[in-house]
């Protein structure tokens, strides 16, 4: 006669095993919900309150950003020295900055760049507004900034409340300013 197996010292571990792929399948939305709240809260994407971080400014500005926006709106670009459209735009954003300048704050992100080389260009291009270092890239990593330039436009509750990647023209810049006042 053939001998049998009892399966008795292997039922809590099955027991246990289903518990965990059930918590893994179905807890994580339930168990971990507060961490996906966090997630959610960092989004950067109209209706969401802007992440946070501090500006750290060519000339040694050093602020939060929630400091900034909580004074007037924001104007955060994403921004690169090399690239053809933000040079495009820059005569419009310095121009836009000058007629604006007492009811929004301009802010260029410049990454992946040395302090030299973009206190070079803010300096050779007059620009006059905050140009901030992001040399980790992990404020563009923070945004999920995909390329050159990147609009996120602030209000003052530091709500985004436009996401517009590509190259602005004066006009276009001007049409933001119906949305904050």
């Amino acid at each position: 006669m053939p001998k049998t197996t009892s399966l008795k010292p292997f039922f809590p571990v099955a027991i246990f095993v289903v518990i965990i792929v059930g918590i893994y399948i179905f807890g994580s939305s339930a168990l971990f919900k507060g961490s996906k709240d966090l997630e959610v809260e960092q989004k950067a994407d109209v209706g969401f309150i802007a992440p946070d971080f501090v500006i750290k400014d060519v000339h040694g500005l050093e602020a939060p950003l929630s400091l900034i926006y909580s004074k007037r709106p924001v104007l955060l670009i994403f921004w690169s020295t090399w690239c053809p459209y933000c040079a495009q735009e820059l005569p419009d954003l310095v121009q836009f900055n000058n007629i604006y300048k007492d009811d929004i704050q301009v802010i260029l992100v410049i990454s992946g760049e040395s302090k030299q080389v973009v206190e070079k260009y803010v300096s050779d291009k007059n620009i006059t507004f905050l140009a901030s270092l992001d040399t980790s890239r992990a404020i563009w990593q923070l945004y999920n900034v995909k390329g050159t330039p990147h609009h996120f436009l602030i209000n003052r509750a530091g709500e985004i409340i436009k996401n517009l990647p590509g190259l602005f023209l004066l006009p276009g810049l001007e049409r933001l300013m119906v949305n904050i006042r």
